[in-house]
């Protein structure tokens, strides 16, 4: 929130927590259907996969606020 537009903090705290309520609905019915198609282990991969994506995604936001931060830094001349 730190990085939000105070003027946009609003949309993007509902943002947060309708994809927070949408994963809490959406995720157990998918792993069941893991469950039930590929075994026992299946769900375990399948949380291990979203794990993994999410580290990759968090991966890109860093490096795209690095990148503006370095186009913010002021050169001395």
């Amino acid at each position: 929130s730190r990085n939000t537009p105070p003027d946009a903090q609003g949309s993007v705290n509902g943002l947060m927590m309708a994809s927070n309520a949408l994963g809490r609905i959406m995720i157990p019915p998918l792993f069941g259907l893991l469950y039930q198609s590929g075994g026992a282990d299946m769900p375990y991969y399948g949380g291990a996969l979203l794990v993994g994506i999410g580290i990759l995604l968090a991966l890109q936001v860093i490096m795209l606020r690095d990148a503006e931060l370095r186009t913010r830094e002021v050169v001395p001349s």
